[in-house]
């Protein structure tokens, strides 16, 4: 017996293999989660630069298309830094936000599938679920709003929601709302 036979138990040769074939079968899932974005996202290396406008613009009406508003609420974010979000339409990226703002897109008529996720994750260092997707339909010719409302307080207070919203009067709902230039980063 040598010194260390006490101290590190000996397995057989057989438990080893078996051993890393549970571990990498019980892992793939958790990979397979982490690396398909949800229905309606873009992919996950895509990240965009956004500079936010005060003051409203208007959007041009497109024939035979629906418009659509996207506005982020990050009144219920503490601290200096706002998250980005991403925008997402039919697993595509259409744009992005930052801190209170909005943009718009069109899309064709029909059913879509939106999606918002933030793609500063790595700066808040927990595990909060920060990726949204909505399904909707839209008429050629109308105006959709959809907003997503940010929640950070800290790792247990932390919350993002995406809701279909209505107005009656676009000027008054994007008042609070700085307009957000964004474009795609190499």
């Amino acid at each position: 017996m040598n010194r260390f036979s006490t101290r590190f138990p000996r397995f057989p040769r057989f438990h080893c293999p078996a051993l890393l074939a549970a571990a990498v079968f019980v892992s793939l899932p958790a990979l397979a989660q982490t690396s398909v974005p949800a229905t309606g996202c873009g992919s996950p290396s895509i990240r965009f630069e956004v500079n936010n406008d005060p003051g409203l613009h208007p959007a041009p009406p497109t024939p035979g298309r629906a418009l659509v508003y996207f506005l982020q609420n990050d009144e219920k974010v503490s601290g200096f830094r706002k998250p980005t979000v991403r925008i997402g339409v039919d697993g595509a990226w259409v744009g992005a936000t930052h801190g209170t703002s909005y943009t718009f897109f069109y899309v064709d008529p029909g059913q879509h599938h939106l999606c918002s996720d933030w793609q500063d994750v790595e700066f808040f260092h927990h595990k909060m679920q920060t990726s949204r997707t909505l399904d909707f339909t839209v008429e050629a010719g109308k105006v959709y709003y959809f907003l997503v409302t940010n929640n950070f307080r800290g790792a247990s207070r932390s919350s993002t929601q995406l809701e279909q919203i209505t107005t009656s009067n676009q000027e008054d709902l994007l008042a609070d709302f700085q307009f957000a230039f964004f474009h795609q980063l190499p």
